[in-house]
């Protein structure tokens, strides 16, 4: 009974498709750095090409920098899941 409680978590493991993890961590990382290029330099930095009462860019501005964050760290953690994914496999 023992073995089988500590175990248990193997069974939903092995559920995940580690490729689909990998390549919506990186399409959520890659959306992030599409939105603030946009802010930066694109179609979200011209406030000409807004309605006057139009607060898109401001609303957008005021979460990127939380979003910025997770983006940041996701890389981290996948970076990190691949190194050791690869280790178990090697």
């Amino acid at each position: 009974e023992g073995f089988y409680d500590d175990i248990a978590g193997v069974l939903t493991a092995q559920k995940i498709n580690i490729e689909q993890l990998q390549a919506d961590a990186k399409k959520y990382i890659d959306n992030i750095a599409n939105v603030q290029m946009s802010l930066d330099s694109g179609n979200l930095s011209d406030p000409k090409k807004f309605h006057p009462e139009d607060r898109v860019s401001q609303v957008v501005q005021r979460t990127m920098k939380e979003a910025r964050r997770k983006a940041e760290q996701m890389q981290l953690y996948l970076d990190e899941m691949k190194r050791v994914f690869d280790d178990i496999l090697t």
